[in-house]
């Protein structure tokens, strides 16, 4: 008995081999592997990118610019403390009014804080003075024998 029955125009008659290679455990297993491998390199480059996309943006100028305000500023504190070394070095830190006096007194208030140390400013110069951390600082508190007697104290 013969089919009469038309062919497919898709089948092909031949052996399972020939029509689809057979994989094998280890080449799935393979193809797995990369594509786990794939999807981590994706995974870390999306990381990235979206860390990257949540900086904010900073203009160059902008940037240039305040690098320059604080070079300036930088240079600016320095000239104070070098103004105010040669301020303190140049006054005698004595009254004026005592110019007959041999001995004139220092003009110096010199002050107790609470936690021991005491500190100091002139009235002509107004520059400060550290009794406790600085020794020539300490001399000049010792030059003035009213200074202990006048100094102020703080409360604690």
């Amino acid at each position: 008995m013969a089919d009469n029955k038309p062919k497919e125009q898709n089948f092909v008659d031949a052996p399972a081999e020939v029509q689809a290679p057979a994989f094998g455990l280890e080449k799935v297993l393979q193809m797995l592997a990369d594509t786990q491998q794939q999807l981590v390199e994706s995974n870390k480059k999306l990381a990235e990118s979206i860390a990257e996309s949540r900086k904010p943006y900073i203009d160059p100028r902008v940037l240039e610019e305040k690098q320059e305000l604080l070079r300036q500023r930088q240079q600016e504190v320095k000239l104070e403390i070098l103004r105010r070394k040669e301020t303190k070095k140049q006054c005698h830190h004595h009254r004026v009014d005592d110019q007959d006096n041999p001995q004139p007194k220092l003009n110096i208030k010199w002050m107790r804080h609470s936690n021991g140390i005491i500190l100091g400013v002139c009235g002509r110069c107004m520059s400060q003075f550290d009794a406790t951390h600085n020794p020539e600082d300490a001399k000049l508190l010792r030059q003035d024998p009213t200074a202990l007697n006048q100094m102020g104290r703080a409360r604690s």
